[in-house]
């Protein structure tokens, strides 16, 4: 299947750590991009077709790839303090093919804390949350995790700071 061989290796660089923090995939990420959008299956390319969302969870989360939808999650930061779960799309998604690379990218992610603090978190989930089949919904894509609890303290920020080159490339 020609997607699955053009997604691993879209993925495989994924697997790398940045610094202390580490992206990975669920394995059902590769499966469902580009398959048909009339079955609402996650469209990387079309982004005004999708809504990408991403949440925050707590050091008992644990990464599991064979995870397929946000309602096997478990351990997200609750409502409180700046903080609402569910709640936070990433915004101005781009998806730019130039010059042999592929680039799928998104603004950085920013939480005020207000009257309290947000966290300690561990680790943040990005998925799809347009995604609909017969067996699942909200389609979990990406698991990034910040190697240490992160916390921000009452009216300062937490940032999730994209790399320059994007969320994930393909040359």
């Amino acid at each position: 299947m020609i997607w699955k061989t053009i997604f691993k290796r879209l993925l495989e660089p994924l697997k790398n750590e940045v610094g202390a923090v580490t992206i990975d995939h669920y394995e059902k990420l590769m499966l469902l991009v580009g398959v048909s959008t009339a079955n609402k299956f996650i469209d990387l390319d079309d982004v005004t077709a999708d809504t990408f969302k991403i949440q925050l969870n707590t050091s008992a989360y644990t990464f599991a790839q064979t995870l397929i939808q946000k309602s096997e999650l478990s351990n997200e930061l609750a409502t409180n303090f700046g903080y609402t779960q569910g709640d936070e799309p990433l915004a101005s998604v781009t998806w730019l093919d130039s010059g042999g690379t592929t680039t799928w990218d998104a603004a950085n992610i920013t939480w005020t804390a207000s009257g309290g603090s947000i966290g300690p978190a561990r680790q943040a989930v990005i998925y799809d949350e347009t995604t609909s089949a017969a067996s699942f919904t909200d389609a979990l894509m990406m698991n990034i995790d910040f190697g240490a609890d992160e916390t921000a303290a009452d009216t300062a920020t937490f940032n999730i700071n994209w790399n320059a080159s994007g969320i994930f490339t393909v040359a």
